[in-house]
């Protein structure tokens, strides 16, 4: 196993996903550091994230239960969009400024060159969003980390907000298909964009993955408490370069004239934001797998429904965890009607 890599299940079905994070990843962290503005609270946050980080380091910890193990893996791989919105207030206070070209060069400067990878399905992906109730295409991208990037992007910080990614020319009943899309839907990074959005794919699809475990999707016969420790361990990882490049934004904000503005900015940002990591999202989300139904041709059918984006995506991980060259992904209900098929 290559440095890095999230192992394959030793047992039952074989697993087909893959997780790698460089060795940059998280190594400019300064464990000391804290934050000018609420330091005290700060420590105990960090503190705690790595109390249950060095827990997935343990060898110890393959002894727990596999749900327990599964739980707190999960719990670990959701810290990481708590980040992404406190990253989003803070990119835009930064933007507002006079010197926002030297806060945001701050920013950049602590994002390694390389970052996390994961397995993903081919093709091109674009995504889409509910507007006005309509589903509209806001951007094509050549892969499916980039697409799944951007939809995770612009629902950050919006718990209303329907955006997903989906296989480009995906057949489509939807009446609104040639309207043009709406503008500013959701938030897109300002620095290194093209690098956030495939790392935000990565803590997706890596959460999922783990909550799929956690919530009985999968089994240890196909994702073994080994996988579920090092996913843990990855988790921990992100969190730690989250924290090293917020200690390079905020510390470059902190020496800004205008530094009590910005955290009146990112206040005011923060109280904006609401809703949790892909949940519970507005309604119904549903899996959906594209077929060749009796040779007519590729098909989107529904495999399953569920209660918000979070359990859907849970559905959808499970199964490319096993077969990572099927198209599916997860969509909200109310953006179209889909075949459901039910095979012998």
């Amino acid at each position: 196993m290559a440095p890095g890599n999230a192992p394959p299940s030793g047992t039952g079905r074989e697993v087909t996903w893959r997780l790698t994070v460089p060795s940059a990843w998280g190594a400019g962290l300064d464990p000391t550091w804290l934050p000018q503005r609420g330091a005290g609270g700060w420590r105990r946050v960090f503190d705690q994230e790595d109390m249950s980080g060095r827990l997935f380091l343990d060898p110890g910890v393959l002894a727990m239960p596999w749900k327990v193990l599964a739980s707190a893996a999960t719990q670990m791989a959701s810290c990481p969009f708590f980040y992404r919105v406190q990253l989003r207030a803070s990119e835009e206070s930064a933007r507002c400024c006079q010197r926002a070209d030297g806060h945001l060069a701050a920013l950049a400067r602590a994002v390694p060159e390389h970052v996390p990878t994961r397995t993903e399905p081919p093709g091109g992906w674009r995504v889409r969003a509910l507007a006005d109730g309509w589903p509209a295409t806001l951007a094509e991208h050549p892969s499916a980390d980039l697409a799944e990037g951007e939809a995770a992007a612009r629902r950050c910080g919006d718990d209303q907000l329907a955006c997903w990614a989906e296989p480009v020319g995906t057949p489509s009943r939807y009446a609104s298909e040639h309207r043009p899309p709406p503008p500013d839907v959701g938030w897109q990074p300002a620095q290194l964009p093209q690098r956030r959005l495939r790392v935000f794919a990565v803590e997706d699809a890596a959460r999922s993955l783990l909550a799929a475990a956690a919530s009985h999707h999968l089994g240890p016969d196909v994702v073994t408490a080994e996988m579920l420790a090092t996913l843990g361990a990855r988790a921990w990882v992100m969190v730690r370069q989250y924290r090293a490049e917020l200690a390079a934004l905020w510390t470059e904000m902190e020496r800004c004239p205008a530094a009590d503005d910005h955290e009146d900015a990112a206040d005011v940002s923060m109280a904006r934001l609401k809703g949790l990591p892909d949940g519970p999202g507005p309604g119904r989300w549903r899996h959906v797998q594209m077929i060749d139904l009796a040779g007519r041709g590729p098909t989107a059918i529904e495999l399953s429904d569920h209660d918000g984006l979070a359990a859907a995506a849970a559905s959808v991980a499970a199964a490319r965890a096993v077969d990572n060259d099927t198209l599916r992904w997860a969509e909200p209900v109310r953006a179209g009607e889909r075949p459901f098929v039910v095979t012998a």
